[in-house]
């Protein structure tokens, strides 16, 4: 079914969840469809090898695609699909369609006063992000290899006087030898070999400030105690012969719990509040979600390709309900990367996926910085980034490594953003790491303690964020809606209202030009003063992100007070 209004050239459109290549999307096709982002995603020359395998994606494969969008004409629109394929049609500058492969298409339009307008009433429909814990704010090491490697990790960052507010053990439960080096073990209890008397080693943390974080997903593995238990009693989805539906993973075959078997729910939030949650967990990446099998058949009798997409909020949904049930609302953080329609109900934070290790505009820093910026005005208002991406790349023509000068700015962009959370990546004796030496984590230090004397202004924006729905990271068109230059501003970002953020995002890079929009801002380092309406280039040598303030505002006093 198609539905078509009239538009205008001169109206632009955005949101359509997280897209990573494209802020605006006027002049786009764009389907909705939870996916894996896919390995390059058009950048060159990875795409041209990972499309051999399948493995590419396209500038609009998305973890968390959602049928809304607004205009720069103040008027904003949802679909209600049921979870079925949809697509938003810009191609045509005269008019919008927008396409449902179903038989039904019904939704909700909302007229507004300014951009935020439309922010505020599309969340108080779909839904609000909590505000987050104290502790969320400060510093994330993400970090593996037991009990012993990851305490000498801390101590070693000590000794420097950073002082993390968490640690992100994503192997808690254990690993797997494989063809490509390692992966986690899908074993959702605690690895008592790698990280022995685990619920003491969580206490021990925790008395010293600092809280553990773990991982989970809706698969289970072959060769577990916890896959049988759900073959047993039939809690995963199935494939057409009614049989449990071995699904492809990257090295192995794996069981996608059945999210419409009411029963298959409550074992799995057992699983969390137990090996968890009682286990010392405060939180945890709650991956995949994106992986249903259109041709599986469900506990529920649904067609498997409308609730697709309706499984992503589903598995939010489930991690949800563990916490609350736990008691433990609000003390607990978990982030998830599959969305679709009223995920930020649930969730407690996103993050955006797997990013290269790279520069790329489809792929890699780019990638995160645009990925940002579209979810914000999709009602995602907390999200983040793993600081210098993801996935790795080790083939005889094409290899994707962490760069030390990609670590760096990729924490210089992060810094300005709520959550500043490090991966040591796909294969991480490959890449730069905070905790390398002596002269990443010094060069570390000063911006760990920009975002730290940022706390207060990042729980006013969480605030915000709850009670009103705005993003805490922001394209600029939400505050300049009527300077059509920020209409298509995808390299710089507002941090709430008061803070103007350009990230280098090209290496060998020491000046950045930037758009100042209307107002007196001043350098957070070198304290100079530009007045907009300008485009201008500053310096921006390692070590001094292009970040400015709005004179006269509160998040002034802030950052000089020091």
């Amino acid at each position: 079914m198609q539905f078509t209004y009239l538009s205008s050239p001169t109206e632009h459109f955005f949101g359509g969840g997280i897209q990573l290549s494209h802020f605006d999307l006027k002049g786009h096709k764009v389907p909705i469809w939870t996916e894996e982002d896919g390995v390059g995603r058009g950048d060159r020359p990875t795409s041209a090898l990972t499309r051999l395998v399948g493995a590419a994606g396209n500038s609009f494969t998305t973890h968390a695609a959602i049928p809304y969008f607004q205009t720069t004409q103040n008027r904003s629109f949802w679909l209600d699909t049921n979870g079925a394929y949809s697509v938003l049609d810009f191609t045509n500058h005269q008019k919008i369609t927008l396409e449902v492969w179903h038989h039904t298409l019904s939704g909700v339009a909302w007229l507004g006063n300014n951009p935020l307008d439309l922010v505020e009433q599309y969340t108080a429909f779909s839904g609000r992000f909590e505000t987050l814990p104290t502790w969320a704010y400060g510093f994330w090491l993400g970090a593996q290899g037991g009990r012993t490697r990851t305490e000498q990790l801390l101590a070693n960052l000590s000794a420097q006087n950073i002082h993390p507010s968490v640690l992100w053990i994503q192997d808690w439960e254990g690993k797997r030898k494989t063809k490509f080096g390692s992966q986690l073990q899908w074993n959702w209890q605690a690895d008592t070999l790698a990280y022995p008397q685990f619920s003491q080693f969580c206490t021990q943390l925790n008395q010293k400030g600092i809280k553990v974080l773990g991982y989970i997903n809706p698969f289970l593995t072959t060769n577990t105690a916890l896959c049988d238990t759900a073959l047993s009693r039939h809690y995963v989805v199935h494939n057409a012969q009614n049989q449990p539906y071995a699904i492809a993973t990257t090295t192995r075959k794996a069981y996608l719990i059945d999210l419409t078997n009411p029963a298959a729910c409550t074992w799995y939030k057992s699983i969390i509040k137990h090996n968890l949650i009682e286990a010392g967990l405060s939180g945890w990446m709650a991956d995949y979600a994106e992986w249903l099998p259109t041709d599986a058949k469900l506990f529920s009798g649904e067609d498997a390709t409308l609730y697709h997409n309706r499984y992503a909020t589903d598995w939010a949904k489930l991690n949800r309900q563990a916490i609350d049930e736990a008691g433990e609302t609000g003390k607990i953080v978990f982030f998830n990367r599959a969305g679709y329609s009223y995920a930020n109900k649930y969730s407690t934070l996103f993050w955006l996926g797997d990013q290269l290790t790279d520069w790329g505009k489809n792929d890699g820093i780019h990638a995160a910085l645009t990925g940002m910026l579209s979810g914000g005005i999709s009602g995602i208002a907390l999200n983040h980034s793993d600081i210098g991406g993801y996935t790795n790349l080790r083939l005889p023509f094409l290899k994707r490594q962490r760069s030390p000068e990609l670590l760096y700015r990729w924490l210089e962009m992060n810094t300005f953003m709520p959550i500043l959370r490090t991966h040591e990546g796909l294969i991480p004796q490959h890449n730069a790491q905070i905790y390398t030496n002596t002269a990443t984590m010094q060069f570390a230090k000063p911006l760990l303690d920009i975002h730290t004397r940022l706390q207060p202004y990042f729980e006013q924006l969480s605030t915000q964020a709850n009670q009103q729905g705005y993003p805490i990271v922001r394209p600029l068109y939400l505050h300049y809606p009527t300077d059509t230059v920020t209409y298509n501003l995808q390299n710089q970002f507002l941090l709430g209202k008061d803070m103007l953020i350009a990230p280098v995002l090209t290496p060998n890079t020491q000046s950045i030009k930037i758009y100042f929009p209307e107002g007196e801002w001043i350098h957070i380092t070198t304290k100079q003063i530009v007045k907009g309406k300008c485009w201008q280039t500053v310096p921006a040598p390692l070590g001094q992100p292009a970040a400015y303030i709005q004179r006269g505002t509160s998040c002034e006093q802030l950052i000089f007070a020091h």
